[in-house]
């Protein structure tokens, strides 16, 4: 189901984002 891969991408995205020390809030909760 691409809704949950989407999810999972922005949470992957997420940790990528901090572990380079970029902070990011994205809005998106279902």
């Amino acid at each position: 189901m691409w809704i949950e891969d989407n999810i999972l991408d922005r949470i992957f995205a997420k940790r990528i984002l901090r572990k380079i020390g970029i902070p990011i809030i994205i809005n998106n909760d279902v």
